[in-house]
């Protein structure tokens, strides 16, 4: 008959299995999900490529819709560039003007990944322990998708290189932080709606 103790020890050991098990199945699930919106990307067609000026004394707000995250190194050490370039080419990221560039599969730009350190480009040589990642909601054909297509990218990537996920602030990413941001993207989808259906009707 087993004792106490060691029903509680196989208890604790099913629990980690569980969690263990969820963990692969929730990264080859985000891994899947991506290489799906990325599958039909071809690398020599002429990508749309959007901009982004993340200077607050140069940008007109009015001509842009931000949500900024940042990958923070868990230990404070700098990042492993020849790790970053290797995992942002497999997760089909391209370069363009010095930044890393995610596309949907219309060859729509998505977001952009760049060094929190100005001027903010990455090359095989930059030091540094802080990525940023910025989407303009107003350029986005759909906001909605693209913010979730970013947020599972982001997480494929801060466990690869072992990062946390914060907002500009380096706050911890929360789910409150994350609904605000979707409640963010559903409002400039209705306003672009909107905005189409108004011109349909004149």
């Amino acid at each position: 008959m087993l004792t106490n103790l060691q029903i509680f020890l196989i208890g604790i050991g099913f629990s980690i299995s569980l969690s263990v098990i969820y963990f692969f199945l929730k990264t080859r699930i985000n891994r899947k999900e991506i290489f799906e919106n990325t599958g039909n990307l071809d690398l020599d067609a002429e990508l749309k490529q959007g901009s982004l000026n993340l200077d607050p004394d140069e940008s007109d707000p009015s001509d842009q819709e931000l949500i900024i995250m940042q990958l923070h190194s868990i230990d404070g050490s700098n990042f492993d560039m020849e790790q970053v370039f290797d995992l942002l080419a497999n997760l089909k990221f391209k370069v363009a003007d010095g930044f890393f560039v995610f596309y949907n599969h219309s060859l729509e730009e998505v977001f952009r990944l760049a060094n929190k350190i100005h001027p903010g480009t990455l090359e095989k040589n930059t030091q540094t322990n802080t990525l940023i990642a910025a989407i303009d909601l107003l350029k986005s054909a759909d906001p909605i998708s693209s913010l979730e297509l970013m947020i599972k990218t982001l997480s494929l990537v801060s466990e690869s290189l072992e990062a946390n996920i914060t907002d500009i602030k380096s706050n911890p990413l929360s789910k409150q932080m994350i609904e605000h941001f979707r409640t963010n993207a559903s409002r400039v989808l209705q306003e672009k709606s909107y905005s189409a259906n108004k011109l349909n009707t004149l």
